[in-house]
């Protein structure tokens, strides 16, 4: 039986859905909310996903996501890039933690471009000392798309 019946489940009832039990007593309007239930529960163990760490920052990365990173030097547009500092990875079904990096894991992506980000004006301002300056500073990055995240575990 479902913890409250209303036409929008809670996590724990989509959980329920998801494994087979109560379909029955969950009272949904359609199978199509039935599905979709479903691939949101399945979603969350089945989603493989990375912390890497690259330029002194961390990022938490899937496979197709595009990744906005500090500027890589060395790597033109349409390079493949490595990062081999990962942190964590998350096969589907358990997370693999590194003490500090997981050994023979890597993530591989493909340089997108570089760029540069939108303008921070940095204002120095004194009152009463006719003081007042205004620096503008834009941030290069370089656009990477992740292609590929290896566990390193056979």
């Amino acid at each position: 039986m479902l913890l409250r019946h209303s036409p929008h489940p809670t996590t724990y009832d989509r959980i329920l859905i998801a494994s087979g039990f109560f379909v029955r007593e969950a009272g949904l309007k359609s199978e199509r909310y039935l599905v979709s239930a479903h691939f949101y529960c399945m979603r969350r163990w089945l989603l493989v996903y990375a912390i890497i760490e690259a330029s002194g920052r961390q990022y938490k990365v899937e496979e197709g996501m595009t990744l906005f990173t500090e500027r890589q030097n060395g790597k033109e547009s349409g390079d493949e890039i490595v990062f081999d500092r990962v942190i964590l990875v998350h096969n589907g079904q358990e997370p693999i933690v590194g003490k500090p990096y997981v050994d023979g894991a890597k993530v591989v992506g493909k340089v997108v471009s570089h760029g540069r980000d939108k303008k921070v004006l940095v204002v120095k301002f004194s009152p009463r000392k006719n003081f007042d300056r205004v620096n503008g500073h834009r941030q290069w990055f370089t656009e990477v798309s992740i292609e590929k995240i290896d566990t390193g575990v056979k």
